[in-house]
């Protein structure tokens, strides 16, 4: 995954000749119990070394440049954690500790600003991907309340259209009527 992540963006920022403004959004939401270590792993490595890699991609273009903007989407589970998805919390609060550290570290000194956006229950496959049986009876009819993806869009949207001297730190996006 590392190499594909260095690859795709050396080749953008080759073809681009800059690299202002980075999206992290790939994400395993792999909602299970505490037993399932298989489903653990692809979340750990998605959602907490993929973002890393992105960042470490990203990162020295950025710092050359003396300028840009880190947008890591993260979940609403990264600020409560509920029954069944543990784990999936755990690499979503990570995701804000990443975000933390990188806004401390890049912003004054290399005017690089990180931004953590984090969704609520969102209208996508995502329910389908959930294999535990109990976890389901948990989550129940939460598909039901969920907003649709283009609002996370504007959000980030909004989030880059900011000037440089403006940062948005965090931001939640989430339907009204979520109750977690």
């Amino acid at each position: 995954m590392r190499k594909y992540i260095f690859e795709v963006m050396c080749y953008y920022y080759f073809k681009q000749k800059r690299s202002f403004k980075h999206v992290n959004c790939a994400g395993y939401m792999l909602f299970s119990m505490w037993d399932n270590l298989e489903e653990w792993e692809k979340m750990i490595d998605l959602n907490i070394k993929g973002t890393l890699y992105g960042i470490a991609a990203v990162l020295p273009y950025m710092k050359k440049q003396k300028q840009g903007q880190i947008v890591n989407v993260g979940s609403i589970a990264g600020h409560a954690v509920g029954e069944g998805h543990g784990v999936y919390s755990a690499t979503k609060y990570a995701m804000r500790a990443i975000t933390e550290s990188l806004r401390k570290e890049m912003s004054v000194k290399h005017n690089i600003q990180a931004v953590l956006v984090s969704p609520g229950v969102i209208a996508t496959n995502w329910q389908s991907t959930v294999t535990d049986q109990d976890v389901k009876t948990v989550l129940g009819d939460l598909e039901k309340v969920a907003i649709d993806v283009k609002y996370v869009a504007e959000t980030i949207g909004f989030v880059v259209n900011k000037p440089a001297n403006v940062m948005i730190n965090d931001i939640i996006v989430a339907p009204t009527a979520q109750a977690w």
